[in-house]
């Protein structure tokens, strides 16, 4: 099980950029980590299951929960968010999740985190501080909480947290806590699921690599996310794709640096190699239109954009049921939603998906009329 790498270079008027697919099962251990340990309701609508994520939640052992408490205090949820885009920031490197953890160990992490946390300060004062200078201790942790709330929004006071405990704590080894609390969390909880995994994930890189050479990046990232309309901010050059079973039907996008790392869902026909399966996202299309509370949905985004409140009222349902809707919507490839800007946090229809639809099934169709 190895990372496939692939770089393209998309030019454009503006800036070129260099978009990587990593093909990493550590990601999806981060990710299995990560959902069985939400904090709120996104987890419950995940594609892989609440019965799994339990499952993975209960295998994992409590040394291991020891170990992620101590790795970053009450913030560990939020710093493995930050691991992630170190991780993936070093996709080209990394090849194995053997190879991964044996890096995450080396590395100084306690550095690398408090570095991107508190991302105005100084080289000068994050060595003073991690050596031990109260004085730069106490103006990178002011610093921590000024980032945190300028780029991190609802983060910022578990970056601030994040800060102050890697800062303080002169001694403290977070490569090697979070190396093995991960390694002893794959042996107990994840092993079983890697190998099937690994080969869907090579299979979702290889379709997504068609897909690169002449797309817009903004387009690219899209259409491979089921509608994440994003922005690419100033100063971005690099996009290294992430293929997940974990988090479908969701998207997750991270920005480390200059790089921007999305990770993405794998489609249900890269899980589930049936040469004669219809494609995945024709049977996301029907399964999304067989609802009337989803049709409603779509007849109210056909009259222009709305927020998650706004559609919350209208099918009269829990917010939770809600945005489960918007997810099968949105893996039906019928709704995008926009991340920033001044729409940011709305949605709003697609209506090429309606015409798309039409066409790929006439061709499925007609395929299955040829094999028979």
């Amino acid at each position: 099980m190895t990372t496939t790498v692939t770089q393209f270079n998309l030019g454009t008027e503006r800036r070129p950029f260099t978009v990587e697919i990593a093909v990493n099962p550590f990601f999806d251990l981060l990710m299995a980590v990560w959902s069985s340990n939400e904090h709120d309701d996104k987890a419950l609508t995940y594609e892989i299951g609440v019965d799994w994520l339990e499952s993975f939640a209960a295998a994992t052992p409590e040394e291991a929960r020891r170990q992620l408490e101590q790795f970053a205090g009450s913030g560990s949820h939020f710093a493995l968010w930050l691991v992630l885009g170190l991780v993936a920031d070093q996709a080209t490197g990394l090849t194995t999740i053997d190879e991964t953890l044996e890096w995450i160990a080396a590395a100084d992490l306690r550095r690398e985190i408090v570095a991107q946390t508190c991302c105005t300060s100084s080289e000068a004062d994050v060595a003073a501080a991690l050596a031990g200078d109260e004085d730069a201790q106490r103006r990178l942790i002011d610093d921590c909480g000024r980032a945190g709330e300028a780029r991190l929004g609802s983060f910022a006071e578990k970056a601030a947290v994040i800060a102050e405990d890697l800062v303080r704590n002169v001694d403290h080894d977070a490569g090697t806590l979070l190396s093995d609390a991960l390694a002893s969390i794959r042996r107990e909880a994840f092993s079983e699921n890697e190998e099937e995994w690994a080969l869907a994930l090579e299979r979702s890189a290889e379709a997504v690599s068609l897909l690169i050479p002449g797309s817009r990046p903004e387009g690219l990232i899209e259409q491979i996310t089921n509608g994440i309309d994003f922005e690419l901010p100033i100063g971005i050059t690099r996009i290294v794709l992430v293929p997940s079973v974990v988090i479908r039907p969701w998207s997750m996008v991270n920005e480390t640096g200059s790089t921007v790392v999305i990770v993405y869902p794998v489609a249900e026909e890269h899980l589930h190699a049936d040469p004669d399966a219809a494609p995945s996202w024709l049977v996301s299309y029907y399964k999304a239109l067989g609802d009337a509370r989803r049709l409603k949905i779509l007849r109210r985004l056909s009259t222009g954009p709305a927020d998650l409140g706004e559609l919350t009222e209208l099918i009269g349902m829990a917010k939770t049921s809600t945005f489960h809707h918007i997810g099968v919507l949105r893996s039906a490839g019928l709704v995008r939603v926009h991340v920033g800007g001044t729409n940011a946090g709305t949605y709003d229809l697609r209506p090429q998906a309606f015409f798309d639809a039409d066409g790929l099934l006439d061709k499925y169709l007609a395929l299955e009329g040829m094999n028979q």
